[in-house]
């Protein structure tokens, strides 16, 4: 099985916590959600976006 890999350049960015609470609190809800970490923060932020749009047009 043979798996393909995206030529794209991904960008990164290095989130900094400011307490061991709050990843290890994004670390459990991303298991919960059967995510990893960076989906789990991908999904938050586009739900964030999301609702903050659906106000704006409201």
């Amino acid at each position: 099985m043979s798996v393909e890999i995206s030529k794209q350049p991904k960008d990164r960015y290095i989130l900094r916590f400011p307490t061991h609470d709050q990843r290890e609190a994004l670390k459990q809800r991303a298991a919960r959600n059967h995510r990893t970490m960076n989906a789990e923060i991908l999904y938050l932020i586009e739900a964030g976006l999301r609702a903050i749009n659906s106000q704006v047009s409201a």
